[in-house]
């Protein structure tokens, strides 16, 4: 699908979501729209996850990653998947960038820990909180 085609779809997405009030969808809509127009957070993201495989000692047990901005924890699947055959553990700290605390921030922030929980179970790893 040509770029220009599937962002019209996204807009338009964007607009009924807005006018319903779905203020989750709205956000994973502009994530979607932000990665259509500016692809390098997907490379980002690779690039970290290709250093980070390469450096971790074959002999580890566990490794912690820090992210300022977990969103929704798709981008450390591939860091999941590799390090299922390596390692036992894994630790995610999650920062947040404001004090504010709301109830579906909190909402979100269990539903990409049990996603992030459920895909490291699969790999035969356990994720530390």
């Amino acid at each position: 699908m040509d770029i220009q085609m599937s962002l019209h779809h996204l807009l338009a997405a964007y607009g009924e979501a807005m006018d319903n009030g779905h203020k989750e969808l709205v956000e994973v809509i502009i994530r979607s729209i932000k990665g259509k127009i500016n692809p390098f957070g997907k490379f980002a993201h690779f690039a970290v996850n290709s250093a980070i495989i390469k450096v971790v000692p074959n002999d580890a047990q566990t490794i912690h990653i820090v992210d300022f901005d977990m969103g929704q924890g798709i981008q450390w699947t591939p860091i999941i998947k590799a390090m299922g055959k390596r390692i036992k553990a894994l630790r995610f700290t999650s920062i947040k960038k404001t004090e504010e605390e709301s109830t579906s921030d909190q909402w979100r922030f269990e539903k990409t820990k049990k996603r992030l929980v459920d895909y490291t179970n699969l790999f035969g790893l356990r994720l530390q909180s």
